[in-house]
């Protein structure tokens, strides 16, 4: 059931939030992936990866908005982190 949560949260996700002008659409956006990170509190690092990224294959070409393990195993420990800025680690290849 967590990992059905997790994904339906990611396929819902605006992966492009930290761009907008639009204070309104960057703190839903933030608020979002803060329900993401989450969700996958004690979720196999691994899965969380492929879902994400998953997800940002359907909508973008390229890695820029692609997580990396590291990433994945930080969410997965530590959940919603209430210090965290809520800056993803990008995967930029």
């Amino acid at each position: 059931m967590p990992i059905k949560q997790l994904r339906e949260a990611i396929s819902k996700h605006d992966f492009s939030y930290e761009y907008s002008d639009d204070h309104r659409w960057w703190k839903a956006g933030t608020e979002s992936l803060g329900i993401i990170k989450e969700l996958s509190k004690g979720i196999d690092p691994k899965v969380i990866k492929s879902i994400w990224n998953s997800e940002v294959s359907k909508k973008f070409k390229g890695d820029e908005f692609k997580i990396n393990l590291e990433t994945a195993k930080e969410w997965s420990q530590n959940g919603r982190n209430k210090n965290d800025k809520n800056k993803m680690q990008i995967l930029r290849t």
